[in-house]
């Protein structure tokens, strides 16, 4: 195999830890759910590989998988992406990173559900990288599902210093309409004493 997949599937590299012994496997591409969740996901068999990846600890990665353009939608800058992994116990996150084209611009190493944020740009592609941790890694599957959440364009406002004359509690201490009643008192101290 010379490392390229048909249209509609994406490069699998897996390697044993001592780099001597590589296998590619070609895997459905990332698809989208629905507007802004994405899903990517693959097994691997070790029967369908060369007897020196079996009972090895493995190495795996999926670089620069794309991550479909909808016209119709465009994140804002700000917005966040949410990597979530659906993976056994056998498996942990080695290194996720997201791109602009060749540009890296986040790169996580932890085993955890991880967020970041968009650039003004947006994101094109997206790398992982797995580890198997044990050379019996019975369930041999990895998922991932990215979830980009969209902030508001605008944020509540903030009070300003200038109150309103808010309405009081009615008879019974309820307020009318969809509103809370709020108590306010004064508080004695040391310095303040009565006097003035």
């Amino acid at each position: 195999m010379d490392g390229q997949c048909a249209s509609g599937t994406t490069v699998v590299t897996i390697t044993t830890p001592d780099g001597a012994n590589t296998y590619q496997q070609c895997v459905p591409s990332m698809a989208v759910q629905t507007q802004g969740i994405y899903s990517f996901g693959f097994c691997w068999n070790v029967d369908c590989m060369p007897a020196a990846f079996r009972g090895q600890t493995l190495n795996i990665a999926a670089d620069s998988v794309a991550i479909p353009q909808d016209n119709s939608y465009t994140p804002p800058f700000g917005s966040r992406l949410v990597n979530t992994f659906l993976r056994p116990a056998c498996v942990s996150v080695k290194s996720v990173s997201t791109a602009l084209s060749t540009t890296t611009f986040a790169s996580v190493n932890s085993a955890a559900d991880e967020v970041v944020y968009l650039p003004p740009t947006g994101v094109s592609n997206i790398t992982y990288r797995f580890s198997t941790l044990t050379s019996t890694c019975s369930e041999q599957y990895i998922a991932a599902l990215l979830t980009i959440r969209t902030q508001p364009a605008e944020q509540p406002k903030v009070p300003t210093s200038s109150c309103p004359c808010w309405s009081v509690p009615q008879e019974g201490g309820l307020c009318p309409n969809i509103t809370v009643p709020i108590t306010l008192s004064t508080i004695g101290s040391d310095t303040n004493t009565g006097g003035e």
